[in-house]
């Protein structure tokens, strides 16, 4: 009679086991960070977006909750601590659960990166630790707009930080499932 059984799972190959994979494994995610720190290849943005990559990465963050952190407000260099505005909660008031969390140095490092890069780019004022350079028009209804909005100053889009993680994916050759920017957060939770 003839074998009719059929490898199944983690067991049955990596062509069959990564097939549904929806995380990065450790050397895609050192990829990544490395494709990010490369100057030429991210057209000088690279100060900003590494930071805002590592701490959506490192807190476990959905891709908007990083552009939602204040500057001064959230982000304690003494204490070294930092608050992430945790989303998808619609009993709180303003949609959104404040966690406070300790700063390692890595984070710290990203933190002064983005405020040096707020420096040279002379966005200081922008009361945002991921600002836009663009200036506040009319919000939209939608609550992401008006939560990314404050005194006339916006924090970056959510679309810029997704469009800007699949152009580095696409630069580290990941696979088109591993593109979308929530990848991220899914790699944290499962490494």
């Amino acid at each position: 009679k003839k074998n009719t059984m059929r490898p199944r799972g983690y067991f049955s190959g990596a062509a069959v086991a990564d097939k549904d994979r929806e995380h990065m494994e450790p050397a895609e995610i050192r990829s990544f960070f490395l494709k990010l720190q490369e100057p030429p290849e991210i057209e000088n943005n690279h100060r900003f977006w590494y930071p805002y990559f590592y701490l959506q990465y490192h807190f476990g963050c959905r891709l908007s909750e990083p552009a939602l952190m204040f500057d001064v407000d959230d982000v304690d260099v003494v204490k070294k601590q930092i608050v992430v505005k945790r989303l998808k909660k619609t009993s709180e008031e303003d949609g959104m659960v404040p966690h406070l969390y300790t700063m390692d140095d890595r984070v710290l490092a990203a933190v002064q990166q983005i405020r040096q890069w707020k420096r040279d780019e002379g966005l200081t004022e922008n009361p945002f630790l991921f600002p836009s350079r663009r200036e506040q028009k009319i919000v939209g209804a939608e609550r992401l707009s008006q939560l990314r909005n404050c005194d006339g100053f916006q924090a970056v889009s959510r679309f810029t930080a997704h469009r800007q993680f699949q152009r580095v994916a696409q630069l580290c050759k990941l696979s088109p499932k591993l593109s979308q920017s929530h990848v991220l957060r899914n790699t944290r939770t499962v490494l």
